[in-house]
């Protein structure tokens, strides 16, 4: 299944911070200086060891969509240790994703508090 999000998505502000997702569940990033290396899970359902995906208890009544706006629109990003150095128009919030949102041609990002802190623009010559 591909999801909406799987490709490179860059920051309008610096072109050098971005975040990549792949179909095998891996994320890497930057924030124009440091480096986010980690995996991800697709919003509310759960990923098993073998990144096959198993859907949720159905609950909401969505049984694995996202908050009735389809399944695959969100992901959750895996917390990952990074550098912390400094750069001219760095771009920090990036490496601070926890959980991204594709609305139109953006990424929306949100850290742990589930704030909106950015939007990435899909990079479709990296892809």
């Amino acid at each position: 299944m591909t999801h909406p999000f799987i490709g490179t998505w860059r920051a309008d502000a610096n072109p050098r911070a971005f975040l990549r997702f792949t179909e095998d569940h891996q994320v890497q990033g930057s924030d124009g200086i440091n480096r986010l290396v980690t995996t991800w899970d697709e919003d509310g359902r759960i990923a098993s060891a073998d990144k096959s995906e198993v859907a949720d208890d159905g609950e909401d009544g969505n049984s694995g969509d996202v908050a009735g706006k389809g399944a695959g629109s969100k992901a959750m990003i895996r917390p990952a240790m990074t550098t912390l150095m400094a750069t001219p128009n760095l771009q920090a919030w990036v490496t601070g994703a926890r959980t991204v949102e594709v609305r139109g041609d953006e990424l929306v990002v949100f850290d742990v508090r589930s704030q909106e802190v950015g939007k990435l623009r899909r990079d479709l010559e990296a892809d």
